[in-house]
């Protein structure tokens, strides 16, 4: 006979309550007697106690189960202690005995019996959000101690009745599996088994073994609305649990509290017991009383043969069980959110260049690719932190994703100290996080990344932009010192060509000083910073035009970049306005091939004068060459209709 399998598989008899369901932070709702597979609701380490305090005439409290739960990724174990999962009965039998000689003797014989779980594990796998199974494995023993008449003669026939202990001891493993699948949000099923399969250490049986039944339960719990919530547990053997909870929220949690009506098969009437409960649950903790109140007399004696007759199919819910008081408490040890998202992977868009400044604001240098792994829509906050780049996390555009979708997530980052950017390229590393709620990250990634130097460039002239910016304050003190030197010749020159004037003059000083000077051949473009041109008294076509473009820039004199796209080599010069409206172009020039004409901002005509930096000997030849090419390829080539040649406003 296989025995004591089903320690309180009665659904009836769920230890956890149900308010848990009513909450999100999903604390494990019981321990194996509903189902095997609900240990996966929570994540990290959790603590539960269930203590037990038994009410009436004979008063006593103690702790039913110590458990300790864990989950890995998909993964959850959990181990139970259970010292105060027993059940004794102690019988007193009066007993008449007739001796060899007719004699008839009185006897009064005890029987014990005691009943227990002592330690369960269990485990269990999440395939989806939806969907885990898992099982359980529990170990019992039950323990009978029957005293026997025992007949003494002694040598004047005088006959004695004495008595003897027999004990039998039956230690048991038992196993259950189940299941649990949520629809949606508002209705989840669960079913598992129980009395799946035991082995007995021990070849022996006892007419005092609780009996076995092999079944399954089924349970289903539905969400009314945000607050209250109906569930039933229903057993193959018509045995069933129907409750309803409802919660409201208190102190930084919820409170809820709950009423279950039992029936049980083999107690009467057919509601054996009502169960009310509450509790209240945060994200650290969960704590249920529960007070059992069966609706049938509890003082009422049974004898021995009554109880052997009828047996008991539960530990702590039987026709002989007392009322009670059960507390639960479920603390998370180290409470760890839900991932709610995750990388899949990460590439790089752009490489870094720190000069570069707000082109990464407006431009992405990288890109995600991103699962969301809940069934609902989430809004995912990314953000990152570039090593030797950034003194904070930078955070970028926030992005909704759908339940079980994947979506592409951009990281945009801030360069914001271009006093203390780096002199020659490293290998650094970007730490990538992904947020949902709270200040926990979902997900993390490192990723190295090759920051280059402070000279590096992408290639794309829009881009020089940055390097006009990044020396403006010492251009404008180089402009104004020149400037001032020349006050006599600007104070004597027409309003009109006071810009144009003012051009040639600091031109004529920027050159006398420079020669022209190649990048050293690298995989990499460099341009060096304004003032470096100055200081190093050489520099390249984009050298030339981003140091005379700042010296100009820093006084209020507006210039372009003229790209030409179509050079061998890419070549770049500058166009600068003069301010000077067509009608007076004879101020300057009789040739109108030498100027270039742009309206403003506000539709008004302006006279550019193309400006060919390389040429250092003075103005008037920087002048002549660059308007020149520039006729030739932007004009009668169509080189700006084509795109070849391409004007770039630098501020």
């Amino acid at each position: 006979m296989i025995l004591f399998s089903n320690t309180y598989g009665q659904a009836s008899m769920d230890l956890f309550s149900f308010n848990g369901n009513l909450t999100d932070y999903k604390h494990r709702l019981n321990s194996f007697e509903s189902n095997s597979a609900n240990h996966i609701y929570k994540g990290d380490w959790q603590l539960s106690a269930s203590f037990n305090s038994i009410l009436g005439d004979n008063p006593s409290n103690s702790l039913l189960s110590l458990s300790l739960g864990k989950a890995i990724e998909n993964h959850y174990f959990y181990v139970r202690y259970s010292p105060g999962l027993t059940a004794q009965f102690r019988f007193l039998n009066a007993s008449t005995i007739t001796t060899e000689n007719d004699v008839e003797v009185e006897s009064e014989l005890l029987t014990d019996l005691t009943y227990s779980e002592n330690f369960g594990f269990g485990y269990s796998y999440k395939f989806t959000d939806n969907f885990s199974i898992g099982g359980s494995l529990r170990y019992f023993t039950q323990k009978f101690d029957e005293q026997i008449p025992l007949i003494i003669l002694t040598s004047d026939s005088v006959n004695y009745i004495s008595t003897k202990s027999v004990v039998t001891e039956i230690n048991v493993w038992q196993g259950d599996l189940g299941l649990n699948y949520n629809l949606n949000d508002d209705l989840s099923f669960s079913l598992s088994s129980h009395n799946l399969f035991s082995f007995k250490e021990q070849d022996t049986s006892s007419s005092y073994g609780m009996n076995f039944n092999k079944g399954f339960i089924a349970g289903a719990a539905y969400r009314l609305s945000s607050n209250f919530s109906a569930n039933i547990n229903y057993e193959m053997n018509g045995a069933f649990n129907l409750s309803g909870s409802h919660n409201f929220n208190f102190l930084n949690g919820k409170i809820g509290y709950e009423i279950a009506l039992m029936h049980d098969k083999y107690q009467a009437p057919f509601i054996s017991a009502v169960l009310p409960s509450i509790n209240y649950t945060n994200e650290i903790l969960s704590l249920t009383l529960k007070y059992v109140k069966y609706t049938s007399d509890r003082n009422k004696a049974f004898s021995l043969s009554d109880f052997n007759n009828e047996g008991i199919n539960n530990i702590i819910n039987n026709k002989y069980s007392p009322d009670k008081l059960i507390l639960n408490l479920n603390i998370a040890l180290s409470f760890v959110p839900d991932k709610n998202v995750r990388f899949v992977e990460i590439e790089y868009v752009e490489n870094i260049y720190p000069t570069l400044i707000d082109e990464y604001i407006d431009k992405p240098f990288a890109k995600a690719k991103v699962i969301n792994l809940t069934n609902k829509a989430v809004n995912v906050k990314p953000s990152s932190f570039i090593e030797n780049l950034n003194s904070d996390i930078i955070h970028s555009p926030s992005i909704n994703i759908l339940g079980n979708d994947t979506a592409e997530v951009y990281f945009y980052t801030v360069i914001e100290d271009t006093d203390e950017l780096i002199n020659k390229s490293i290998l650094s590393s970007v730490n990538f996080y992904l947020t949902t709620s709270g200040s926990n990250y979902d997900d993390e990634i490192e990723k190295p990344i090759l920051l280059y130097d402070k000279n590096s460039w992408n290639g794309d002239v829009s881009s020089l932009k940055y390097f006009v910016y990044a020396d403006l304050n010492k251009s404008e003190k180089y402009a104004k010192e020149v400037l001032y030197d020349n006050k006599t010749i600007l104070d004597e020159t027409d309003e009109n060509e006071k810009i144009f004037s003012t051009v040639k003059l600091l031109f004529n000083n920027f050159v006398k000083q420079l020669q022209y000077v190649s990048d050293p051949r690298s995989n990499i473009e460099r341009v060096q910073l304004p003032m470096e041109t100055l200081n190093i008294k050489g520099g390249d076509c984009d050298d030339l035009s981003v140091s005379f473009a700042s010296i100009l820039e820093s006084i209020g004199i507006q210039t372009a970049f003229i790209d030409y796209k179509e050079e061998p080599v890419n070549h770049v010069n500058l166009l600068v306005n003069t301010k000077i409206h067509p009608s007076e172009r004879k101020r300057i020039t009789n040739n109108d091939k030498r100027v270039f004409i742009r309206k403003n901002n506000l539709g008004n005509e302006e006279i550019w004068i193309p400006v060919e930096t390389t040429v250092l000997t003075n103005f008037e030849e920087a002048w002549e060459s660059g308007s020149e090419k520039f006729y030739k390829s932007a004009v009668t080539d169509f080189g700006l209709a084509k795109g070849s040649v391409k004007i770039i406003d630098i501020l």
